[in-house]
């Protein structure tokens, strides 16, 4: 069995120069515009927050941001880019370790809920941001494929992928039908983006 932190510790050094192509960009600007159509408000939670890719796309996270990743080394590289901002060690799986009584007014959490698992990234959502709160996760899709120079493709090319319809029910038997959303960022069903509108 793959050792996904160990191989993200690995990657840690190398990962924004490998995701900084005109590819990438593209998809993050996708990204962006959903976002701000959600209106996240600070401050935001995002798990499974790798190097910072939120700060970079999400401008209300500037304002009040808390990244959490199980990747000592990949935390170590967003603390370099992001000296101000919060970044705490920690796996979603096993609970967070924050004050019992801490809420954040948004959840963030890209590319990261494939590894986690859907229903304990929805709850822990749910635990730790306000009811109100907007929420949004983007994860790989059915037809996802690892790009040819994607470090640890071979090593991470087993991560589930979601079908639209079965990530829909997951999603509305937490959220409701009203709150809850599931698209396709690309045609292709590349990814999937879920979103939770704000209350």
């Amino acid at each position: 069995m793959t050792d996904i932190r160990a191989v993200y510790d690995g990657l840690a050094s190398e990962y924004d120069s490998a995701h900084s192509g005109y590819l990438e960009g593209a998809e993050n600007q996708l990204i962006r515009q959903k976002i701000l159509a959600l209106g996240l408000e600070a401050p935001v939670l995002d798990i499974g927050c790798g190097t910072g890719l939120c700060l970079n796309v999400c401008e209300a996270a500037l304002d009040g941001y808390t990244g959490v990743d199980f990747s000592r080394e990949m935390l170590r590289q967003a603390k370099r880019r992001w000296p101000g901002q919060r970044f705490v060690q920690a796996n979603a799986k096993h609970g967070l370790p924050f004050n019992p009584h801490a809420r954040w007014a948004s959840g963030v959490a890209l590319f990261s809920a494939n590894y986690i698992g859907l229903d304990v990234l929805l709850g822990q959502m749910q635990r730790w941001v306000s009811m109100n709160g907007a929420v949004i996760i983007v994860g790989y899709g059915r037809q996802h494929s690892e790009r040819p120079n994607y470090l640890g493709a071979n090593k991470l090319r087993r991560t589930r992928k979601w079908h639209q319809h079965d990530v829909q029910q997951t999603v509305r038997a937490w959220w409701g039908d009203e709150r809850a959303n599931v698209r396709e960022l690309y045609p292709e069903s590349r990814y999937l983006v879920i979103t939770r509108s704000g209350g």
